[in-house]
């Protein structure tokens, strides 16, 4: 359609003419200790009808960063760190405006563990917008749910269907409760809510999850809107990204 315009306009134009705020990226990890004998006691026993090569392979498939990120403990710590996170240094952020932030889960189970977690430290406001798994397999991330994560998530769905009739008025009201109002403060996400969400107040992504190029790009989109107080837009990235 012709010639070259010009010099490419650049993030930090952007910033530079006031069009987004800047980033500031923190890579954040909490300090784990493992119980190494009773999980080597339950692989021994799940993995025995197999031989030596199996267990192998199944080893190799489930030590992973991947399946490490969705562990409970995990879940549990980094809920402790983003409360304090959180309250520390954005939940009394003065009369200037009220921040917002979102957390991306790896799992649809793993964002009700979030919640549940958060909920039971008692230091935040917060609410999951995901899409639910499969119904018909109970499947996630090409893997049979337990009984219990699907029990977890049932409940979950359930209970936001009997208060807002469906689940698409559900997810309607608290994104208009994030947008409009002091509560909820954090936003659980898997997927959803990463591309073309606009909340100017919105200031803190945590990262739970791998993401890369532009879906990577879009998500910390998410917190460089310009907003009246909002000097920097936040990532908080504990899976390393």
């Amino acid at each position: 359609f012709g010639g070259y315009i010009g010099k490419a306009y650049t993030v930090n134009d952007a910033v530079q003419d006031g069009a987004v705020v800047p980033l500031l990226y923190e890579g954040r990890h909490n300090i784990m200790k493992v119980n190494e004998d009773p999980i080597n006691r339950f692989f021994d026993k799940v993995s025995e009808p197999l031989s030596d090569y199996g267990k192998a392979r199944l080893k190799k498939k489930f030590n992973t960063v991947n399946e490490l990120n969705k562990a409970e403990q995990i879940v549990y710590a980094r809920a402790w760190d983003i409360s304090e996170h959180y309250t520390n240094f954005f939940q009394t952020h003065g009369d200037k405006y009220k921040p917002k932030a979102q957390v991306v889960a790896p799992t649809v189970k793993t964002a009700l563990l979030y919640k549940e977690y958060l909920d039971e430290i008692g230091m935040v406001s917060s609410e999951v917008v995901v899409t639910r798994t499969d119904q018909r397999e109970g499947l996630e991330d090409g893997f049979n749910s337990n009984n219990e994560d699907k029990k977890r998530e049932d409940a979950y769905f359930n209970a936001m269907i009997d208060k807002y009739g469906s689940e698409k008025r559900f997810e309607k009201s608290i994104i208009n409760q994030f947008k409009k109002r002091e509560h909820p403060e954090i936003l659980i996400v898997v997927a959803k809510l990463l591309t073309g969400f606009d909340v100017p107040n919105n200031t803190v992504l945590y990262l739970c999850k791998p993401l890369k190029d532009h879906t990577l790009l879009q998500a910390v989109a998410r917190v460089n809107r310009v907003f009246p107080g909002k000097d920097y837009g936040y990532i908080i990235d504990y899976y390393g990204n």
